[in-house]
């Protein structure tokens, strides 16, 4: 059984760094965290093998490390066992790198780590000033299968420390859910919510022009969102990445399937009565958007979402599909504020 949110237990390691700054950075997201300084490459690999021990019999379940050094963090990327999620710390110079290792298995074959080239594009990230917050919404809720409940639990976990996020509100479904993290505010809402219901929520939450952020529960956010361009009557909806055995994760899907939308200010609320992570439902939603009068794009090559769902473990099927007139995006590139639209019906989704 995975550890819930409730009890965070995490072991943080880092190589040679005495940044005071880092560590009270880490001590304010994580109650309870352990925070070790190592020297040496070969002693932060010698303390994600004491953790993964440590999660076996319930004592850890997570590990963090970051690195000072690129050239470190590119050596243990390819040495250690683990899930690897392209980050950096939110301070003025950058840092390394960012991991987060669970108890997988050795003998597991190395799904989902993905690649040097995307974790050296997120290291060169610089923060920027901006005029307003980028909020992230999604759902939390307890899936019958464990190995996929571990699977939505890393996702909250990496995607509240996403450095581009200054706000989370996750709709949690069971009532029980705790987190650590200042920045997370968790809203119980005692049923599954609709597409309605959070874009209703977050129009009683938002500041302004705000960027809003609706994720499914089993994706990870990437780069791009650090510098996202967005006008004002315009949604992008995002595709997908799946990391694969080679490491190259890749746009398997066609742009009528979407993970991630993203808008600006206050969103319309007379769309999406149907539910997430229904069959068909994100070229539906995309067809509502786009009556609703809204401009769509689908910028994947520039902001980059990867699917986290290794287990296998799927809970919907053909029969439990949303019917209605559906919108695919093609893929774009986010290097421009996009006022026009790039749109077609693809029909199949």
């Amino acid at each position: 059984m995975p550890i819930p949110l409730s009890d965070p237990i995490l072991r943080v390691f880092s190589t040679g760094s005495e940044d005071t700054r880092v560590l009270s950075w880490i001590a304010r997201h994580f109650s309870g965290a352990d925070v070790l300084c190592l020297s040496s490459e070969a002693a932060v690999l010698e303390a994600f093998s004491v953790c993964r021990v440590h999660a076996e019999d319930g004592r850890a379940r997570y590990a963090v490390a970051f690195f000072q050094d690129p050239g470190a963090y590119d050596r243990l990327a390819g040495r250690a066992r683990l899930l690897v999620c392209p980050r950096r710390f939110p301070f003025g110079r950058p840092v390394g790198g960012f991991f987060v290792a669970g108890s997988d298995d050795e003998t597991v074959p190395d799904l989902g780590r993905f690649p040097d080239a995307v974790l050296a594009v997120n290291r060169l990230i610089r923060p920027v000033e901006k005029s307003h917050r980028t909020v992230l919404y999604l759902s939390y809720y307890r899936d019958a299968s464990d190995a996929r409940q571990q699977e939505l639990e890393e996702c909250l976990l990496v995607n509240a420390l996403h450095p581009a996020i200054d706000r989370v509100f996750v709709l949690d479904e069971t009532g029980t859910l705790v987190t650590p993290f200042r920045n997370v505010l968790v809203v119980r809402v005692g049923s599954r919510p609709t597409f309605r219901d959070f874009f209703r929520f977050a129009n009683s939450v938002v500041v302004g022009t705000d960027v809003g952020i609706l994720i499914n529960s089993d994706v990870l956010l990437g780069d791009g969102f650090e510098r996202i361009r967005l006008a004002e009557k315009q949604v992008f909806c995002l595709s997908r990445h799946e990391p694969r055995d080679d490491g190259i994760p890749r746009l398997e899907v066609g742009g009528g399937s979407h993970d991630c939308w993203v808008w600006r200010g206050r969103m319309v609320e007379e769309i999406g009565d149907f539910c997430m992570g229904k069959f068909l439902c994100d070229g539906v939603l995309a067809g509502e958007l786009h009556r609703a009068g809204y401009a769509l794009k689908n910028p994947a090559h520039g902001l980059f979402v990867y699917h986290h769902h290794r287990s296998g473990v799927r809970n919907y099927g053909h029969h439990d599909l949303i019917r209605g007139p559906r919108t695919g995006v093609v893929f774009s590139r986010h290097d421009n504020v996009f006022r026009a639209q790039d749109q077609y019906d693809d029909g199949t989704n």
